[in-house]
């Protein structure tokens, strides 16, 4: 078992720019919105892929909360604890559905926050939320609840 960090988090996993991957649109004012929910109880970590492997793997064992694209990053919630919530940005598609398997497997609660729908789907260059103030409520929700059953 990896030792978590000494601390519990909200994970937010940052898109790089690259060739197989779609950029957020508003990613930082979205980033930034997230981490107004955290405070001294459950701090805010970005997630960029440059940790080492064991570096990852702990801050993923002490993240409560998880929000990230649909991406080869969210695979590291096999790390998370069972009381994780995990938040995929990722579209309503039957063949995107693997990391939602992932968190079902590893009885993590899984919530889509929905894309807007696009004809390229996960090969898109860019993706938007359909709705920023739907995806935030439903993580300050997550927060609330995580906030209000647990003695840090």
């Amino acid at each position: 078992m990896i030792p978590p960090c000494p601390f519990v988090g909200l994970v937010f996993i940052k898109r790089k720019k690259g060739d197989m991957r779609s950029l957020l649109r508003n990613e930082s004012g979205f980033a930034g919105q997230l981490k107004h929910l955290t405070g001294p109880k459950l701090r805010y970590e970005v997630f960029d892929g440059s940790a080492k492997p064991k570096g990852t793997a702990q801050l993923f064992a002490s993240a409560r909360v998880v929000v990230g694209a649909h991406g080869g990053a969210l695979a590291n919630i096999i790390f998370c604890p069972e009381d994780a919530a995990i938040f995929e940005l990722g579209f309503q598609s039957p063949f995107a559905g693997h990391y939602r398997f992932l968190a079902k497997m590893f009885n993590l609660r899984m919530t889509l926050l929905p894309l807007v729908p696009d004809s390229r789907g996960i090969a898109s260059q860019e993706i938007a939320l359909e709705s920023m103030e739907a995806a935030l409520e439903a993580v300050r929700a997550a927060v609330a609840e995580f906030m209000s059953h647990t003695e840090l």
